[in-house]
């Protein structure tokens, strides 16, 4: 399950702000009067949008990560920035920052001699806790055994 990923308050606000985007756009389409009260995005990201927002996920693994932030990076509303980066990447905003911490904490477990800490702070994790917890949840071993096997 996914949403378990999500047990600090920095996940947690890109994650909430997400469920709430989708859930307003959804309530408005299924229960508005108007026909077309939200527009149905089609198209994805485009190629120059996408390359900004992932290269400024990428530069600011590190940090608390917002939707805002991320749909600012594209220059489109957070609603609109949801529904594109789905059909661009085929995973919500959330769940792709989640990927990139993982393959990012894959890169530095095998290539450096950081401290299971230190790793965990340079992926943007809060703790070393949640690190662990959402690492074994998307690779099915924990970090330390992850560094075993290698």
């Amino acid at each position: 399950d996914w949403s378990s990923d999500v047990c600090s308050s920095d996940l947690n606000e890109l994650f909430a702000q997400s469920v709430a985007t989708l859930t307003a756009t959804h309530l408005i389409r299924a229960y508005s009067c108007k026909p077309s009260a939200v527009t149905l995005y089609r198209g994805g990201l485009g190629p120059s949008r996408e390359r900004k927002v992932r290269k400024y996920i990428q530069d600011n693994l590190d940090q608390p990560l917002s939707l805002d932030d991320l749909a600012k990076v594209a220059l489109i509303s957070p609603n609109y920035f949801i529904s594109l980066f789905q059909q661009s990447t085929g995973m919500t905003p959330h769940k792709y920052v989640l990927q990139q911490r993982v393959e990012y904490a894959k890169e530095l477990l095998t290539y450096s001699k950081l401290s299971l800490i230190e790793i965990a702070h340079k992926c943007g994790f809060p703790d070393q806790s949640q690190f662990t917890t959402t690492f074994r949840r998307h690779l099915g071993v924990t970090p330390g055994q992850y560094k075993r096997q290698i």
